[in-house]
Order: structure tokens, then sequence, then C-alpha cells
């Protein structure tokens, strides 16, 4: 007979089981490959990192011969399995800018075996889109590193709000050896914020939670990968645990998640930096530990962070935080901050990564094995990427908005023109709004763009413009004058898919 306990858990699973049936379906094999992602937008391409150096193209179903990015003379080769060529991400206007950002651990080594990471800025070629500028190299970040050669971090996303976000290591070691997770005099063992398109070579993004300080959020041990999620722009972070807890974080600006004072939600160290142990260090969202028991019947020892599932083909995973452990090749999935944890149903051993396209399609990568997989649901077999198995909508439908406005705007009696967005996708809404005095005449009189970023999907976004006094008292008089006058209104959603537009003709009257 089972024990009480014993038969508590397989019936706690069963109600945790996601109802969907998954498999994997290959992309291609590649040469130990760190990341998997895609321009925004772009539905016919994957783009894969390998870990020696260079940036595969898959398009059309098809990897290219010729390598997107070759930088195998400037990473660092990986004679240790945590260095080398570690992530990419695309600028939200790829499709116009060409910038993508790259992050690698270098040769330049001082305290080898640890190397300096490097974050760089690179452009596609002007005539191949499937071929990068390797001239081009705009350096961002050096972030020096201590005598080891693990824990680099390595994660870069650009968020819902258009900055990027880049995740280091504590600079390696037992216990935070080196004393950096803790300490805002370093950018190690941090979640970090900056604005490449502004600033040289990079601007602080306003609302970073420490004055002049790239830091965004602090206290990790190896925060190997993190994501946001594309339904409510919540960043998730698979922090790498020490002995006993491997954890999952949700990323919020300031937080101290008390590494190496707190491993998961245990405490762990009280020497050192943790001497006093800080008081404002805030708890995980799920962790699992080292040694399996009938609490926990998943364990491992180095957590592979992944993706919140908004791929609306894969229906039972959606909503689900899908993660692995590069000790263990079965995936799993939980709904954060319930703890409805379940194995997804599909195996990959040596995991490295996760990667998400531009559809929302999730991919997995061995860096063992060399193959890149789509995760996929059963009754669909159809092979190669996401946008050639139809499994997904097109981007265009994925970033749509709702846009709530008057008509006819009493400019006179509110003194600003009023609308509201609810987007479909978490993003940055802008809008901006124009009156052309006369068909006759040129000038325009212009309301102020208005930005609004961290809009939650779904949520109601209330946007109020008004104009400069000069071009208000002017347009006070011809509203005065003519009774009327038509406005025209452009709102403007960006994501990590893409963008989506909306303009109107709005009738100002007094």
């Amino acid at each position: 007979m089972l024990k009480a306990g014993c038969l508590a858990a397989l019936l706690f699973l069963a109600l945790a089981a996601p109802s969907e049936a998954t498999q994997l379906v290959k992309v291609g094999s590649f040469a130990q490959p760190t990341y998997v992602t895609a321009p925004p937008g772009d539905s016919s391409r994957l783009f894969v990192t390998q870990q020696a150096g260079k940036i595969m193209v898959v398009a059309g179903g098809q990897t290219q011969a010729t390598p997107f990015l070759d930088l195998t003379g400037k990473v660092k080769p990986p004679g240790s399995t945590e260095q080398g060529l570690l992530s990419m991400a695309f600028a939200p206007d790829y499709a116009q800018s060409g910038k993508f950002y790259v992050y690698y651990t270098s040769r330049n080594c001082p305290s080898s075996p640890g190397c300096d990471e490097h974050v760089s800025e690179f452009r596609r070629s002007a005539g191949n889109p499937n071929v990068a500028d390797p001239a081009s190299e705009r350096l961002l970040l050096t972030i020096p590193h201590p005598g080891d050669s693990n824990h680099n971090g390595g994660q870069l996303q650009f968020g819902p709000d258009g900055f990027l976000y880049i995740s280091t290591g504590d600079g390696g070691g037992a216990n935070d050896s080196h004393q950096n997770a803790q300490k805002l005099t370093t950018l190690l063992g941090k979640i970090l914020r900056i604005d490449p398109s502004k600033g040289n070579p990079y601007a602080i993004p306003p609302g970073n939670p420490f004055a002049g300080s790239p830091i965004w959020a602090y206290g990790l041990r190896n925060p190997w990968r993190f994501s946001f999620d594309r339904g409510s722009g919540q960043m998730v972070i698979g922090d790498v645990g020490e002995t006993s807890w491997e954890e999952v974080d949700v990323g919020k600006a300031g937080a101290n998640y008390g590494w190496p004072c707190f491993e998961g939600d245990h405490a762990h160290s009280t020497s050192g930096e943790c001497s006093p142990v800080p008081a404002n260090a805030i708890g995980d969202v799920w962790e699992y530990p080292h040694s399996c028991n009938s609490t926990h019947p998943f364990c491992g020892a180095g957590i592979i962070g992944g993706y919140v599932v908004r791929d609306p083909s894969l229906v039972g995973l959606t909503g689900r935080y899908i993660y692995g452990d590069l000790g263990r090749a079965g995936l799993r999935s939980v709904v954060l901050g319930q703890g409805r944890d379940a194995a997804v149903g599909v195996n990959v051993s040596g995991l490295s990564s996760f990667g998400e396209d531009a559809a929302g399609c999730i991919y997995a990568a061995s860096v063992g094995g060399g193959a890149v997989y789509r995760i996929a649901p059963d009754s669909n077999p159809t092979p190669g990427p996401c946008g050639l198995a139809g499994s997904a909508p097109p981007p265009a439908a994925a970033v749509a908005f709702k846009l709530i406005v008057r008509r006819h705007q009493p400019v006179l009696r509110t003194h600003r023109l009023k609308l509201a967005v609810i987007p479909a996708q978490a993003g940055t809404v802008t809008a901006r709004a124009s009156v052309r005095v006369s068909r006759r005449h040129k000038r325009v009189l212009k309301f102020r763009g208005i930005t609004r970023g961290h809009a939650a999907a779904g949520r109601r976004v209330a946007l109020r413009m008004k104009m400069p006094l000069r071009d208000y008292a002017r347009l006070v008089r011809l509203l005065r004058h003519r009774g009327t006058m038509v406005a025209k209104l452009t709102v403007v959603l960006r994501t990590g898919a893409g963008s989506s537009r909306q303009v109107k003709a709005i009738r100002l009257v007094r």
C-alpha cells in the first residue's frame, strides 16, 4: 500500500499536470548551442548562438552555411562550461536600425581563469540580412571577472520598456567568495538595465533604482537565464543555486534576492557580506531541492530558466513557466506563485537554454547533443521553426491594442486631448497628435508626444496630451473663430514581438 504522504503527492501531481501532450520538433544541429532567439516581427528566421563564438541563422527551415556573425577570434574558447558566447538580443527597432547585442566572455583574462565579460552592439550588413558586419562592434560594457571561470551570468533581453536588461553572475567560487552579490559598487551578481540607444556608450534609463547606476536588482548567484512574460511584461529569473536549492524569482526594480545570505528561501550564510543579514531580502516564487523527496519529486543541480508559455498552440501550457535543469533531462512547468509543478512530458539531455521566437513559440537547446528543438503540441508534427509550422498567429495580430478615444473632444474645456489604450501584450505605448492650421498653410499645431512604458496586457492605460502654451493659444483663437478643427492622432504599441499602429482623425470642439 502507498503511504498517505505518497498518495497525497501523487494526487497533487495529477491535479497539477497540464492536460496537453507535447513533443520535440528538431530545428537543426549546432556546435554547443547556448541560446535561441529571433528578431521582432520576423517569423521566418531563427538565430542560434554557439558557445565558441558563432551565431547561426535558420532561414526558410534551413541552417545557413555562412554564420550570421563569427566572433571566435574574440571569444574565450569554452574550456569552462560557463564561458563563451552566451546570448544575443535584437533591438526593438531592428527592422529599421539593424542593431543587435551580444554577451560573451572575452580573451582578456587578467585574473585567469576568469575573463572579462563583454556586452557589445553590432549591426547587420547592408547587403545581406543573413550576415552581420563584424567591424561594427561597439563595446558597451566590460565587466571584470575575478579569478574563477564560472558564474558569468549571460542573458540579454529587451524589456517591454524598450531598455536592455543584462544578467551577471557573482564572479564564481563557493558562497560568493569574492563578495560581490550584496555590493552596489560592483556589477557582478546583478540584473542591469541600460539604454544603448543613447549616451556614450549607453545611458542610464529613468527609473533605475540606484542613482547613476545600471544596477536594476541585486543579490543573485548566477542568473544564467531570465525572460519577460509577453502576456504580462513580468520578468522571471532562474537563479542557479549552490548546494541545496534552485530558485525562480520575479523581477522587481531595486530588489535584493538575498544571495549569499539566502539560498532560495533558506538561510545560507551569516558571515562576510551577510553580517548582518540584510533585512530587505525578498523570497522566491518557486524553488526545488538538490535531493528529491515526497514534497519535491523533482530535484536537480542547476536550473535552466525558461519562459511563461504564450504559444497559442500549447493550450495546456498557457500561462505556465517552463524550465529545466542541467542535470535532469525532463522539462518541467509550474504556475508561478501557486506551486503547481508538473512534467512537460519531453526530455532534453544536456539542456543549456530555452528560447522564444517572434511568434511566441518556445525552443530548447542541448549543449551536449547540439540539437535545437521546438516544443510543439503532439498533434502538430510539422517540422522546422514555428513560423514554417504555422502554429501561431502572425506577430501583427499578437501585438494589437484597443484604442478608446472620443471622436469629439472639447479641448477648450478640458485643456487636453484624452484617450486610453488597452494592449493585448505588455509593451510601450506612444502617442502623438497634430492639427493643421489650414490646407493652404504648412503650419501645424502639435500636442506634446507622450510615452507610457510597462503597459500591462489587458490593463487600461489613460493618456492625457497637452499642447505647448504658444500652440494652445493659437488653437484657442482658431476654435473660437471656426468652432471646430481636426487633429490627426497616432498611437503605437511596441512589444518584443513587434509593433502596432492606429491613426484616427479627432474633431476638436469648443
